[in-house]
């Protein structure tokens, strides 16, 4: 019986090895299960495993397979389980994928072309990994054509990518392949994880690539799987009753942000617990009205959290996603702006078996549209996550810095408070189900204590508001007041020792993060140069 998890985030510097040797440290905190991140090949280096490269293996860095067989034949022995995270929705574009790689070289006649989301419309796949505009590129010396063995490959840093045929130069020869490189800043031709142009979506839903990709992690005798990203998957719950009916009754746990007033839909054993996090959270926050003009008269702002949250989803189509947006605009034959409006108004991460969400469909031209070619809806709700992600947690939580203890992943910030009884009302609904009562997980902003101390202020709001004034008068910073706002925040929250030069570099580079993330002055694809954070 599952009662306790403890995360292991593993990669070279923390591997198998190292586990089996800690065994009985977690086993004597009262842990019941070990909770593994991704453990197939993932990029040579990576710290988190999520950039998958080979389903096939078990990631050497980590020590292979037989050292991984070892550690839960070990980890048994005394008692505890095994949570495996795996990742179904997306590899990484990358030349040691030796599958995407027979694709750029073979293109649509490689076996494995429809093992990738691939935008079929297109006759060649768009890699937008260069640093530069390829004329750039090619004019510094950086594209070289390299020999290995009998074959030929275009070498760009630590990129070797196949060459089809080689041409009287550069130029020519990439005209002669299957694939166009291009700036990392344009869309490729391949549904993503999110923005990432390096991390290509995988076709999990078509039972050949569902069984490829899934018998090396499902040949192992783990005690249950986390399922990364469960809503970037076409068919969530066909996905969930493939992996249900090999696997049976082991746990599955899905990654999964709902709403504070939405119930699971999925056939899984529960979520990773985004939602006792968020209901946890609003247990120690007081004084809202208070709290709410301070911030406001600080700022000089007033927001609207519901249409701030709209407007910035439209943006976010329009800078991050309008290729993918116009390109299922046209396949359900409505305008693009309709779509976008759509996609801006629905309130979760996703719908699923094509629901339409009424109260954003006022004229029914989307529920129209999805009579006539329902599987482009069905792929519309794969792009739903991305869209709110990108807007929400990674630019809202960034910009509305009222309390910033309860920005965090699966937040709504139109709620701050809750009370102990909704509380265990809420925990109540949850009593016989296997589903993790998060705190802090890999992904959260902030971890438990820098959120507390940072809830506490709104105890005190009186003393928090004359300290944010004696303070703002000492440094007069050179930035927003919105951000300097949540800088104070950021400063109380995780202050503990003095300013020593770590502690110094972390609050830099915190606070560059958030000014980025955000996008008002500045953003990740359009970076101030030289940014100064003194």
């Amino acid at each position: 019986m599952i009662s306790a998890t403890y995360r292991l985030q593993l990669n070279k510097n923390f591997n198998f090895g190292d586990v089996i040797d800690n065994l009985w440290y977690f086993k004597d905190l009262g842990v019941s299960h070990l909770y593994l991140s991704p453990v197939l090949m993932a990029s040579p280096g990576s710290n988190h495993g999520y950039d998958v490269i080979d389903h096939s293996r078990i990631n050497d860095e980590l020590g292979g397979e037989k050292e991984y067989r070892r550690l839960i034949e070990t980890a048994h022995t005394i008692g505890l389980g095994i949570i495996q995270d795996i990742v179904p929705n997306h590899m990484a574009v990358n030349s040691l994928n030796w599958r995407l790689m027979d694709v750029l070289k073979m293109g649509k006649k490689s076996k494995y072309y429809t093992y990738f989301d691939f935008f079929p419309e297109d006759d060649k796949i768009r890699l937008p990994i260069l640093g530069e505009d390829l004329d750039t590129v090619i004019s510094k010396g950086l594209l070289k054509i390299v020999k290995d063995g009998d074959e030929y490959f275009l070498e760009y840093f630590k990129w070797k990518l196949p060459l089809t045929e080689v041409g009287n130069d550069i130029y020519d020869t990439l005209q002669k392949q299957n694939y166009t490189l291009m700036s990392w800043k344009n869309p490729p031709s391949y549904r993503r994880f999110f923005d990432v142009n390096t991390l290509i979506g995988v076709n999990v839903e078509k039972d050949h690539v569902f069984q490829e990709s899934h018998s090396k992690i499902l040949d192992l005798d783990v005690d249950g799987y986390r399922i990364d990203h469960i809503d970037g998957l076409y068919d969530p719950e066909k996905y969930i009753n493939d992996l249900r009916s090999i696997i049976k009754n082991k746990i599955i746990i899905v990654e999964k942000i709902l709403g504070f007033q939405e119930e699971l839909k999925l056939n899984s054993d529960g979520t990773t617990g985004y939602d006792f996090l968020n209901y946890s959270n609003l247990l120690f926050n007081f004084n809202q009205e208070i709290m709410d003009s301070i911030y406001e008269n600080f700022t000089a702002e007033k927001i609207s959290i519901s249409e701030s949250i709209k407007k910035i989803k439209a943006q976010i189509i329009d800078e991050l996603f309008s290729y993918e947006v116009k390109r299922l605009a046209s396949q359900l034959g409505i305008s693009y702006d309709i779509l976008r409006d759509y996609l801006s108004c629905i309130d979760v991460y996703r719908t699923y078996a094509n629901q339409i969400v009424k109260e954003c469909d006022k004229t029914n031209e989307i529920e129209e549209a999805t009579k006539r070619n329902p599987e482009a809806y069905t792929k519309l709700q794969q792009y739903m996550p991305a869209v709110y992600a990108k807007a929400y947690e990674d630019t809202f939580l960034f910009r509305y810095n009222r309390l910033i203890s309860i920005n965090e992943v699966g937040s709504d910030l139109r709620y701050y408070k809750i009370s102990p009884d909704q509380f265990h009302v809420f925990n109540q609904k949850r009593r016989g189900k296997i589903t993790l009562n998060a705190t802090s997980t890999h992904d959260t902003k902030f971890s438990e204590d820098v959120r507390m101390k940072i809830s506490v202020l709104s105890e005190f709001p009186e003393e928090w508001k004359n300290k944010v004034e004696e303070w703002h008068s000492i440094i007069n910073p050179k930035v927003s007041r919105n951000d300097e706002y949540r800088y104070y925040q950021v400063l109380v929250g995780s202050f503990y020792e003095g300013f020593s030069n770590d502690f110094k570099e972390r609050i830099k580079q915190h606070m560059i993060k958030s000014v980025r993330e955000a996008k008002i002055n500045t953003s990740w694809r359009n970076q101030i140069k030289n940014m100064k954070i003194e």
